[in-house]
């Protein structure tokens, strides 16, 4: 099970060039280890101003089993970020995602992206008739 918590941050790798980008695509699709591929996706929304109504994507967080990678949406091209479709759109890497609907909404209005084989820990809560569902609770 992926646990972003107790990394520190140090260990995060900062997506901030394109050349740092293709590092980090070759090891989603190039694990040191063999199991199927696993990411947890999430995204952050700044608003601009009180104009709530239309929220950017501020940070993706895409983690491995072994490493957090944040990207900044004012850091690298937008068509360089549009190319995660290879992992949100492989069907062969699963994405752990937490309410899912509202983040694939932002990054396909924003960047193009689309999702499959995903598991939303929000609907999994939802169905296990948990009285908490926030993520932090469900690490």
């Amino acid at each position: 099970m992926l646990n972003i918590c107790t990394r520190p941050l140090w260990c995060l790798t900062y997506l901030i060039c394109t050349s740092v980008f293709d590092k980090f695509m070759e090891e989603i699709f190039h694990p040191p280890f063999c199991l199927p591929p696993l990411v947890k996706v999430d995204n952050e929304q700044a608003f601009a101003g009180f104009k709530l109504s239309n929220p950017t994507t501020a940070v993706i967080q895409i983690s491995t089993e072994s490493k957090d990678f944040l990207l900044y949406n004012n850091s690298i091209d937008r068509t360089v970020v549009s190319s995660l479709n290879e992992i949100t759109h492989n069907p062969t890497i699963l994405k752990i995602i937490h309410d899912v609907l509202q983040d694939a909404i932002y990054l396909r209005e924003e960047y193009a992206l689309e999702f499959c084989n995903m598991f939303d820990t929000d609907t999994a809560s939802e169905l296990l008739e948990l009285l908490k569902r926030k993520y932090s609770f469900l690490l």
